[in-house]
């Protein structure tokens, strides 16, 4: 029963962990490529992540 549990645990975690992942790449995506070609300037919160 308790090992049960933990395993609905880590499943609802590493699906909310999914759901924000699918959320913000889409994003980050753009930004991407609006910086790298029409966009004269990076979002500043772009510039702090982009290596």
């Amino acid at each position: 029963m308790i090992l049960k549990l933990k395993a609905d645990k880590l499943g609802i975690v590493s699906s909310g962990l999914c759901l924000v992942y699918c959320l913000a790449m889409p994003f980050l995506f753009l930004a991407k490529t609006c910086s790298a070609t029409t966009c004269s300037h990076a979002p500043m919160w772009w510039q702090l992540i982009d290596s």
